[in-house]
């Protein structure tokens, strides 16, 4: 029987399921065709009788197709859920015995077999990412994971097995490690992190907290300070000089970024400790030497700042300079905070200004290797702001410490993202007076003098 032929006998209600419907409807019709002519035939009294069996025929067949198309309507409704609810199921089926015939293919015999004989069935155990990738993943996979090899790994559980406490330790160091820097690495969603470990989501929060605090602790002064010798500013300065055609005094350059601590996007309209500043100072080497976190207002160097007047000052054409650090057109101009001209005139200006530009490439880069290595800058899971302030810190400490080891890194990490939206805009330009104005407008001048003596000389 072909199926929409199935589908109509089915559709049937069960009392009439024996019966011809179409030859009792013609038998119906057939005894009111009768009826109407005896009643024209028969005397007053018979035509209110037969009047009234025609009332009733006309009723029942009212009630018959009336009930008879309802309860097709139900069956028909049935019928297709059924045959949905079966499709969907064996559509399950045919994926589950597919993934079952594929699983050995993806994953190496070892995992499968680990701590079970031959003869043993294999015990129902939830898969743990951390011991897959232990086994079985290669130099390339560690990299394109973590975005550091598996030899740095190591070197940094040691290094913070040093300042855990005993309780901690037996608590698998490794894969807590392992679990933080996953997160560093991908900003992953909280909730998928728990499930792939195999850990609650409270713990994935625990285990962050416990990962910053702790590398602060051990490693995060050692890697994020300014020179401490004059020779090391010197080199500084001098690759500085051959980058930009700067004289031989800019020692470093302040960049600053946003990030938003509960995925509000960046740039709104924020209220409170919404949104994390972070201001930071790079060498030439792309070296993140000083991390300072912010609430609402920039305050890094606006201040005196011994680390940087404690340079012994250059000689430039015979005069002494102090060494300054570039620092964004928003900021006020310091001697030890150099800015670009607001709007130039003279030829030295527009000279100082491609200076300066060319001293800005350097936190464009280091930026761009920065959020393409640690994923969870540009996240969206809610963190608090002090704890996002901390990460940020930790992230550049990591990043000063695989640049320094010369650590592998692809520019397919930071694929699209589009780093300039995360740049800090300032509400109102700061504008402070300070002692120091009018001098750092005179050094400013003198410097954008010496480029273009600089040129001249070399021409």
């Amino acid at each position: 029987m072909e199926l929409e032929d199935e589908m109509l006998e089915e559709h049937l209600d069960e009392e009439h399921q024996g019966m011809n419907i179409d030859e009792e409807l013609n038998k119906l019709e057939l005894k009111i065709n009768n009826c109407e002519q005896s009643i024209c035939k028969s005397d007053k009294r018979g035509k209110q009788e037969l009047a009234l069996t025609l009332l009733k025929m006309h009723l029942y067949n009212f009630q018959f197709l009336v009930i008879t198309k309802k309860r097709k309507a139900q069956q028909r409704w049935r019928r297709r859920q059924t045959m949905l609810r079966n499709f969907v199921i064996q559509m399950l089926w045919e994926k589950e015995m597919n993934s079952l015939q594929t699983l050995p293919m993806i994953i190496s015999p070892q995992i499968l077999f680990r701590n079970s004989n031959a003869t043993k069935p294999l015990e129902k155990k939830r898969r743990d990412y951390f011991e897959d990738m232990l086994y079985s993943f290669t130099d390339e996979q560690w990299l394109n994971t973590l975005h550091l090899s598996k030899n740095t790994f190591s070197m940094l559980c040691e290094r913070l097995k040093q300042v855990t406490d005993k309780a901690e330790v037996s608590r698998s160091l490794g894969k807590r490690i392992f679990i933080a820097l996953y997160t560093f690495s991908t900003g992953t969603n909280f909730h998928y992190l728990a499930s792939l470990f195999n850990v609650s989501l409270v713990e994935i929060r625990e285990i962050l907290k416990w990962f910053v605090k702790t590398f602060l602790k051990q490693m995060g002064s050692s890697l994020l300070v300014m020179p401490s010798e004059d020779q090391e500013y010197l080199e500084i300065r001098t690759a500085f000089q051959q980058a930009s055609y700067m004289p031989p005094v800019a020692v470093g350059v302040l960049s600053i970024f946003e990030l938003s601590v509960d995925g509000k996007r960046i740039g709104a309209k924020v209220q409170g400790n919404d949104r994390v500043i972070v201001q930071v100072i790079i060498d030439d080497r792309l070296l993140f030497r000083k991390v300072e976190i912010a609430g609402n207002k920039p305050s890094l160097l606006l201040r005196n700042n011994s680390e940087v007047n404690c340079i012994r000052w250059p000689k430039i054409f015979g005069r002494s300079v102090s060494c300054f650090v570039a620092a964004p057109k928003d900021y006020p101009l310091r001697t030890w905070l150099m800015k670009s001209y607001d709007n130039p005139k003279k030829s030295y200006e527009f000279d100082f200004n491609e200076a300066m530009d060319n001293l800005y490439i350097f936190p464009d880069v280091a930026l761009q290797r920065l959020f393409g290595r640690w994923k969870i800058l540009s996240c969206s899971e809610f963190i608090e702001s002090q704890l996002k302030g901390n990460i940020a810190k930790v992230c550049c400490a990591l990043h000063n410490l695989l640049e320094e080891i010369e650590e592998f890194y692809d520019d397919n990490w930071l694929g699209n993202m589009d780093i300039s939206k995360y740049s800090y805009t300032f509400r109102s330009q700061l504008t402070q007076y300070y002692d120091d104005c009018k001098e750092a407008l005179e050094m400013r001048d003198f410097l954008a003098r010496c480029i273009g003596w600089s040129q001249k000389l070399d021409e």
